[in-house]
């Protein structure tokens, strides 16, 4: 089942949506990591410019996301 209800705890496995229109305020940096439609867990989450998660996918590669790019899988 998914569901979207944050904020989410380390260690939650959520999967990762793209929107169909991307925020514009993100660095280049963060953008590159992503992965669309991929499983991984949550690393943390930070709430300072609105609320977003830091996901490690399973690559073991991490990217931020917003909480609207997210469903978390139960």
């Amino acid at each position: 089942m998914i569901e979207n209800i944050p904020p989410w705890l380390a260690g939650t496995l959520v999967l990762t949506v793209k929107p169909e229109v991307m925020s514009t305020d993100w660095e280049t940096d963060c953008l590159k990591h992503r992965r669309w439609d991929a499983y991984g867990f949550v690393v943390r989450h930070s709430s300072g410019h609105g609320l977003c998660y830091l996901v490690r996918h399973g690559d073991g590669t991490e990217a931020w996301y917003e909480e609207r790019e997210l469903k978390k899988y139960r």
